[in-house]
């Protein structure tokens, strides 16, 4: 039978400079032994143990503490938290804390409160959630990913949380997770045309020429006036060789948004390599125009 753990020593140990240290890098176990040796918590150490001794952040252990302690000890559930404990401070208050912070790009601050409100109430994707955008914010991908699904875990039809990781993975480069989950995205919400320009995006970072196009086709039969969408159809056209379809899509670009200096020297490649050399400069040196910087097409 563990011992039961005190909530309010977990809020009172995670408002250290550690925990703030802990939230932006990873540090081996010993480091977290250290830190939590204070808090007289099985459920500490269990979780400890449950790390396998490989890197990971001190709120994860913190999240699987509380997690282990709720389990074993009911009455530590949401509704059913001792006066004393609620009172330390509300998970509502600490929720509209972090959430200020958030919209005010102070995303320590954020991750901190979401934290605090995720050890009173574990059960909330939406805490998790938004402490995932604040770890992207940050850069921070693996704390993202690992926030993004425990959001997905607690809500499987959490459109945005599987987007955001997919963005996270784009970034990591490991575009078949990026793409699954963009795929994932879409079938959750099949009228947002992004999701199928993402996975677009990753299958072609892949060299997956083919499949790009297919998501391409997707996102502008769903939004045919975004003119990305058009111009990043051209690129895998033009890789395939397929000079005049990436023409015909770039002259839509251009009549879609005529002040994108991108559209104009991807066009030039393509006039170039069908030989039509007027054209090439031509849109070349609009390309330069728009710019302000010299570019070689």
């Amino acid at each position: 039978m563990h011992k039961l753990i005190s909530l309010r020593t977990f809020i009172a140990g995670l408002a250290t400079t550690a925990f703030i240290a802990g939230c932006n890098q990873t540090y081996p176990k010993w480091y977290y032994q250290a830190q939590l040796s204070g808090l007289e918590s099985d459920s500490c150490r269990q979780a400890l143990e449950q790390t396998g001794g490989k890197k990971v952040t001190l709120p994860e252990i913190c999240d699987v503490a509380v997690t282990n302690a709720i389990i074993t000890h009911p009455e530590y559930r949401k509704t059913e938290t001792p006066l004393e404990i609620r009172t330390v401070e509300s998970v509502d208050i600490l929720k509209n804390r972090a959430y200020e912070a958030l919209k005010a790009d102070r995303y320590e601050d954020a991750i901190l409160s979401y934290s605090k409100a995720i050890l009173l109430d574990p059960s909330d994707e939406y805490s998790f959630y938004n402490r995932g955008v604040a770890y992207t914010n940050l850069k921070l991908h693996d704390e993202a990913i690992a926030d993004y699904t425990r959001t997905i875990a607690l809500s499987s039809t959490f459109e945005q949380a599987y987007n955001n990781r997919g963005i996270a993975y784009f970034d990591k480069d490991q575009l078949n997770k990026a793409a699954s989950d963009f795929l994932s995205a879409s079938d959750i919400n099949p009228l947002d045309a992004r999701h199928r320009s993402n996975a677009g995006l990753a299958y072609g970072r892949l060299k997956e020429r083919e499949k790009a196009i297919e998501q391409y086709n997707h996102a502008i039969s769903l939004n045919p006036k975004q003119p990305n969408y058009l111009y990043y159809r051209s690129q895998e056209l033009t890789a395939l060789r397929r000079f005049h379809e990436a023409i015909t899509d770039l002259k839509k670009a251009i009549s879609l948004n005529p002040n994108d200096y991108r559209y104009y020297w991807q066009i030039s490649i393509a006039y170039r390599k069908i030989y039509d050399v007027d054209n090439a400069n031509e849109n070349c040196k609009r390309a330069n125009e728009l710019h302000h910087e010299t570019i070689r097409c």
